[in-house]
């Protein structure tokens, strides 16, 4: 598999440099990162999707904030989410041309919220879990308002 080789050629790596200390090695930024109850992981793509839902283990209760791109699939990755959460709103991608629109999900019966900051208050304000996906984009977005550095 590809996940297989990729961690083959970064061990072969890893020897052949003779890194001993990888305590200090971290995820990339909004993969599977987390801020108390709140998952950021930009999964993009439907493989990216099938592996987050497979691989994490999600709480009951999990609210989804999904956002895209307009060349994705949202559709897909709308219908693959329904099967862990009841909860998901879905959202614009700030300061994006690229960004879906009200328009590109008319064919999906779901919740959408144009600011991504309205979004985010209302997905997160019942204190459940909270996954932001869908989007490198919208979850840095929602990492610098964690951060206190949003600015647009």
């Amino acid at each position: 598999s590809e996940n297989y080789c990729l961690a083959k050629n970064v061990a072969e790596y890893v020897l052949k440099k003779g890194i001993n200390d990888v305590s200090n090695l971290k995820l990339l930024p909004c993969r599977l990162e987390k801020y108390n109850n709140i998952t950021l992981d930009g999964s993009h793509n439907i493989s990216g999707i099938i592996s987050l839902i497979k691989g994490e283990h999600f709480s009951d209760n999990v609210s989804i904030l999904l956002s895209s791109t307009k060349e994705r699939n949202i559709t897909r990755t709308y219908n693959l989410l329904k099967k862990v959460s009841k909860n998901i709103i879905i959202t614009t991608i700030p300061n994006n041309d690229r960004s879906i629109t009200h328009d590109d999900i008319k064919n999906i019966e779901c919740e959408f919220i144009e600011d991504y900051k309205k979004a985010f208050n209302k997905i997160s304000e019942n204190n459940n879990d909270v996954l932001v996906t869908g989007s490198f984009y919208l979850c840095s977005a929602i990492k610098k308002l964690l951060d206190g550095q949003s600015n647009d």
